[in-house]
């Protein structure tokens, strides 16, 4: 758990990472080739902290330093310099697009955005990022309804959708030779969609879904008594 992890703990791993491909001493981006480079500003979303408080996103943004590191260090992209300017969306569609005008707004290019590890957050940001010409890249948003290419031209992900895992699914279920089954989701999109493609496989393998019951964080006794 990375909230049981000391900070000095994470850096020495960090650290180690860097000795490995010879960056102990040039990873702050310091030499004279990257202090004449163009910036490249990416703005990085991280779900830092949460309404419960969580640090979900603290393991993503160090990732994301440390790769920014790299690429300067290594001088990839000759003349230029990666930027990465880190906000927080505390999970919030409405925090995340405001911290996206506020970057937009300001005198710096934003060339791409990285974020963020919510589904409802990223599909916010999906729907407006192509009015600017920005790429956005998630690496955590897992709903399937983000797979629309249409609805989301500039959107690119890391972390397969959850339906990528319905065909695995529904081939156990025709191994251990079950007939019927039934589905019980959350009310949401990023749970109800890879249900409703779950059950288009069920079939598929002439399995039956006798019944596909939802509920809300209110009342999901009263739902897990219907369904029994």
């Amino acid at each position: 758990n990375l909230a049981d992890v000391a900070p000095g703990e994470i850096f020495d791993v960090f650290k180690l990472l860097n000795s490995s491909l010879g960056l102990e001493n040039d990873t702050d981006g310091t030499s004279s080739e990257l202090n004449n480079a163009k910036h490249v500003h990416i703005l990085g979303l991280f779900e830092l902290t949460t309404k419960l408080g969580g640090r979900s996103g603290v393991s993503e943004l160090m990732a994301a330093n440390l790769a920014v590191q790299h690429v300067n260090a290594l001088n990839i992209l000759p003349g230029y310099k990666l930027i990465l300017l880190i906000n927080d969306t505390q999970c919030d569609p409405g925090v995340a697009i405001d911290r996206l005008f506020h970057a937009i707004y300001s005198k710096m290019t934003v060339f791409m955005l990285l974020g963020s590890g919510c589904s409802n957050v990223s599909e916010a940001l999906a729907q407006v990022v192509p009015y600017w010409n920005i790429i956005q890249v998630s690496y955590g948003s897992k709903s399937p309804a983000l797979s629309d290419r249409r609805k989301f031209p500039l959107f690119f992900r890391t972390a397969a959708p959850d339906s990528t895992h319905n065909i695995a699914k529904a081939r156990f279920i025709k191994h251990h030779k079950w007939q019927m089954v039934a589905a019980f989701s959350q009310s949401e999109n990023r749970y109800l969609l890879p249900i409703n493609h779950l059950i288009t496989e069920l079939e598929k393998e002439n399995v039956t879904c006798i019944s596909t019951v939802t509920f809300s964080s209110d009342n999901y006794k009263d739902q897990l008594q219907l369904l029994k």
